[in-house]
């Protein structure tokens, strides 16, 4: 009986130790295996929350804090995470009565990620002095969402080891289990688009470093202690088939007689261009047919790599009133045969009565399959209580000129102060 018994405990401890193994413990913790069951070790593992499936924005994240002066203080501006640890001084200084739009970039005081992975949701708060006395005149704070996508290597939180295995347990990457309720919600002109929640669902992004294969997964978070997700390697997709987010191509990756056809001055040593090659390329007209030319049709590798745009596309054109400047940003998905930028600046809102505002070519990225961010400043006279209106003009390799659509932007009048001092929601909320 007595050997019964101890073979039973010993049986229960067995049982203890492999549910604990496949729970591991942890908060978050995966195991890969290939469709054969072996584990697959070395991949980089990107985690973000279910809620975001929208497009990639911008190179880094960047949010505007708002927040207005009724008279003269001295103001202090800090960031927190949601265990109240300090990520960041923004703002600590004298300022003048008026309206401020202090920009965040995502960064700590040590100007590195403030991320952790995933989605993260930070605390600002504004404490406002007076300038003589020091007693607080005004304190409030709010809350906003740090964006990431899957596609970004920010949101990397490790890779798989030996074992096919990962495990995490910083609680900050997994926003389900600090859900605050619903947020209001701001696009990159500061229009309110509603509410926004958080979701309990994770997107999993497992990615071979070696080849750049990847497979996706969208799991439910389970509960607030364990999360553990068994994941099969299977049919991976390549990186070279999503959309125009692709590796340059190289020399020695690509056969010259396969060369694409692309107009290019003075490029990196390790990227394909006509200047390089004899090139021989399938165009392809509107109808699909592939007897087109070089000026109305896409370029089509016929070693099988994805199409290449015909033209340079612009993705995001913004303008930002800050400290009495207009900071103008753009981004474009991708550029072909583009020397550089003009921008153009009327305020009459007519491009017939506007004039270049930059003293030479701003240099473009030529032929790139990569995104481009790009910052500019407007260093004319500006009046308060005015509007400008903006166009961009992308300039080609043989001087001609594309103008896209204009921006516009009001400057605020300062001879109005702020009726009161307060701080505003952020914008873009949530913001990547």
């Amino acid at each position: 009986m007595r050997k019964i018994m101890i073979f039973l405990i010993i049986l229960v401890l067995l049982s203890c130790a492999n549910d604990n193994d496949k729970s591991s413990g942890d908060l978050f913790s995966i195991e890969v295996v290939d469709a054969s069951g072996d584990p697959v070790s070395g991949l980089i593992v990107r985690v973000n929350n279910g809620y975001y499936q929208g497009t990639y924005r911008w190179l880094t994240p960047k949010t505007g804090i708002i927040f207005s002066l009724s008279e003269a203080s001295d103001v202090k501006i800090d960031i927190y995470d949601l265990e109240n640890q300090h990520v960041r001084c923004l703002v600590n200084k004298y300022w003048e009565a008026g309206w401020y739009n202090y920009l965040w970039t995502g960064k700590n005081d040590a100007d590195e990620p403030a991320n952790i992975g995933g989605t993260n949701i930070f605390r600002y708060e504004m404490i406002v002095r007076d300038h003589e006395t020091n007693e607080i005149t005004f304190q409030d704070t709010k809350y906003m969402c740090l964006e990431l996508q899957t596609l970004s290597s920010r949101s990397d939180i490790g890779t798989t080891d030996e074992n096919g295995r990962l495990s995490f347990n910083n609680n900050l990457a997994f926003p389900h289990i600090f859900n605050l309720g619903p947020q209001p919600g701001y696009d990159e002109n500061a229009v309110y688009v509603g509410d926004f929640s958080l979701s309990d669902l994770i997107n999993i992004k497992l990615i071979d470093p070696l080849t750049e294969e990847y497979v996706l997964y969208l799991e439910q978070m389970s509960n607030y202690e364990s999360n553990h997700y068994h994941l099969v390697w299977e049919y991976p997709q390549s990186a070279k088939s999503d959309g125009y987010n692709i590796n340059p191509i190289t020399y020695a990756e690509f056969d010259q007689d396969l060369a694409v056809n692309l107009k290019t001055s003075e490029p990196a040593a390790d990227e394909i261009t006509a200047a390089e090659f004899k090139s021989r390329s399938i165009m392809r007209d509107a109808d699909g047919s592939g007897a087109g030319t070089a000026n109305d049709g896409e370029a089509i590798f016929e070693s099988g790599f994805q199409l290449i745009p015909s033209s340079t596309v612009l993705s995001s054109f913004t303008a930002e009133y800050f400290n009495g400047e207009i900071i103008l940003q753009w981004i474009t998905q991708n550029e072909i045969n583009n020397a550089g930028w003009n921008v153009y600046r009327s305020e009459s809102g007519s491009l017939d009565d506007s004039y270049r505002i930059n003293p030479e070519l701003i240099p473009g990225a030529g032929t790139s399959a990569y995104p481009s961010e790009y910052v500019f400043c407007d260093e004319y006279d500006i009046e308060e209580g005015l509007t400008y209106h903006y166009w961009l003009e992308s300039v080609a390799f043989d001087g001609n000129g594309e103008i896209y659509e204009p921006i516009s932007i009001m400057i605020p009048d300062g001879s109005n102060p702020p009726v009161e001092t307060k701080l505003y929601q952020n914008y873009p909320n949530p913001f990547n």
